[in-house]
């Protein structure tokens, strides 16, 4: 198995860290990127970036990189909005805190 091959193996979240990420074929041969996160709680989020056949040829490398960059901020701040409403809502639940305002 080369290498380009073993990363676009299916992965699975890892429990012992807060980011994990995996790299997979889509069905129409373009390729998905999956990035999961772990809140306070060790409750896990996901987002994921498609890239189509079309555009991996054609774009150049820095506007994928960028789009990774990016997917990767917005997880990363959606999760911490959660850790700083829990961390505000001392003993209660940063949800119904939301919910009442």
């Amino acid at each position: 198995m080369t290498l380009a091959a073993r990363h676009l193996e299916p992965r699975r979240p890892r429990k012992d860290r807060d980011v994990t990420w995996s790299r997979t074929r889509g069905h129409d041969g373009g390729i998905i990127w999956t990035f999961w996160r772990r809140d306070y709680r060790r409750a896990l989020h996901m987002l994921t970036v498609d890239f189509s056949v079309q555009h991996i040829g054609i774009m150049p490398e820095h506007w994928t990189a960028q789009r990774i960059k990016d997917g990767k901020r917005k997880l990363r701040d959606f999760v911490d909005e959660i850790d700083l409403a829990a961390m505000a809502n001392v003993g209660g639940n940063p949800r119904e805190r939301s919910a009442a305002k």
